[in-house]
């Protein structure tokens, strides 16, 4: 379970612990998970209207944002520059559809 606190105004998202990251709405891959190169794939049903995807660290500071076209299955997010450790990938859209995955780095 992710214990997460959300301003959807803002389009923020800060994580307060991690046990086990659940899913609303929309169903996220994240590949290669641990990470091996320097590029992460996103693969997601269908983004929405206003999507974005953003790695942030367990500090909640992004480190990562990617606008999505509505409509997009798969996006690559560049990662070559993040420290090992571990990331949350978040996806949000205009509609309120959301969904953390925990990354490896």
């Amino acid at each position: 379970q992710a214990n997460l606190w959300a301003d959807f105004k803002n389009i923020k998202a800060i994580a307060t612990g991690i046990d086990q990251v659940k899913s609303k709405d929309i169903h996220l891959t994240v590949y290669p998970n641990p990470v091996t190169g320097d590029a992460i794939t996103v693969d997601l049903f269908e983004a929405g209207q206003g999507a974005v995807l953003r790695v942030t660290d367990l500090a909640g500071k992004t480190q990562v944002l990617q606008n999505l076209a509505q409509g997009v299955t798969t996006a690559v997010i560049p990662v070559a520059n993040l420290s090992k450790g571990v990331y949350l990938v978040n996806y949000s859209d205009n509609t309120g559809k959301c969904t953390v995955v925990k990354m490896i780095k």
